[in-house]
């Protein structure tokens, strides 16, 4: 389990990135500089399958992040893991 970030070292440099790790396998996120050097944090989510986990699976990321004192996501971006039909999940 986990989640990852793939960088083109061509387009962005990749020298000054910072990461931050808000769960552990679940919700890094990186701090790029953008266009005029300004900082850009990206986000990346990995949920847990079960829907009763979300409420609290989201409370923690709130809270983590608040702990961390990190600069607030620009983009946010994964697999929430929500479908509309319990049919859509497989195995189900």
């Amino acid at each position: 389990m986990g989640v990852a970030f793939i960088l083109n070292k061509e387009l962005i440099d990749t020298t000054n990135i910072e990461t931050t790790e808000i769960i552990p396998g679940r919700v890094p996120a990186i701090q790029i500089r953008w266009c005029n050097n300004d900082p850009l944090m990206i986000l990346n989510i990995y949920a847990p399958n079960n829907l009763l986990q979300h409420p609290e699976f989201w409370n923690i990321i709130v809270r983590a992040w608040q702990e961390k004192n990190v600069l607030q996501p620009h983009f946010m971006m994964g697999d929430f893991n929500i479908t509309e039909d319990p049919i859509d999940c497989t195995p189900s």
